[in-house]
């Protein structure tokens, strides 16, 4: 689906869910006079100057002011994200990006009062402080593992499962902390989550991913030595696997996914 070119757009969002209809992300057309009153509710949110007249709003929202279309579903971003083209992708990450921005900072963190919102710099003015607040990313490394063998020119990959997945394999990844380069976080999430100790990590691409407001950063690192012991808090299980004989893997249109097959185009 691309994006249709009317004047004004509403997309409508519930959580991390979109609105569709038979499977496919819906956009609400606006017409001018629409657009005008619907500016004037503090929870109609501007998606910025390089989306014009693009905005987002909560299934509550839309609930209310009575525009929820007929035989409509909230489909998971999740479930969506393999399916779109990448500018799609872009503005439905954004639009729930936004919409958890905006309704999580509804109060100025420094003095507590309600905030206004400003739509052609999407961010959010403290009336009594002046504080200005704009959406904030959480950055993520996401990393595959390869461990190299002499005797065979095919790399193993390391795929560690969740508690949350009964059977889906996936690649390491974590939140960056603060003082931390992305390639010191990458070096510290594998030991932490499976102790080993790895090297030269290669940056490969990246995705927005708003759960609820994180940038996956790929990498590519090399197995330098140590024994797989998993945080068996966060993880169920982790071995090297062979590329032509691969577990259950991540959805297609996941940056995880991506690195995966773009590993196995390269060496399989």
């Amino acid at each position: 689906m691309s994006i249709a070119n009317y004047g004004a757009t509403l997309w409508l969002v519930d959580g991390q869910s979109v609105c569709c209809i038979k499977g496919k992300p819906f956009v609400q057309p606006l017409d001018t006079a629409k657009t005008n009153d619907l500016l004037n509710d503090d929870n109609i949110v501007a998606l910025g100057k390089d989306y014009p007249s693009t905005y987002v709003c909560d299934k509550v929202v839309a609930q209310r002011l009575g525009i929820l279309p007929d035989s409509h579903e909230f489909i998971s971003y999740r479930q969506l994200v393999g399916t779109l083209d990448d500018k799609l992708n872009g503005v439905l990450a954004r639009c729930l990006g936004l919409m958890y921005w905006h309704n999580s900072h509804r109060f100025c963190g420094a003095c507590g009062t309600p905030t206004a919102h400003d739509y052609d710099n999407v961010m959010k003015i403290c009336p009594n402080c002046q504080l200005h607040s704009y959406p904030k990313l959480q950055p993520c490394i996401i990393t595959a593992i390869l461990r190299f063998d002499d005797d065979n020119p095919k790399p193993q990959i390391l795929l560690a499962k969740h508690h949350r997945h009964a059977t889906l394999y996936t690649l390491i990844a974590g939140f960056v902390e603060v003082g931390e380069s992305l390639e010191q976080c990458v070096a510290r999430e594998v030991h932490e989550e499976v102790g080993l100790m790895v090297e030269n990590p290669t940056f490969v691409g990246s995705q927005a991913w708003p759960y609820p407001s994180n940038l996956m950063v790929g990498f590519v690192c090399r197995y330098l030595s140590g024994d797989i012991c998993i945080q068996e808090e966060e993880l169920a299980d982790a071995r090297f696997f062979a590329l032509d004989d691969l577990p259950a893997l991540p959805p297609l249109g996941s940056i995880a996914r991506r690195i995966i097959e773009n590993i196995r185009l390269r060496y399989v």
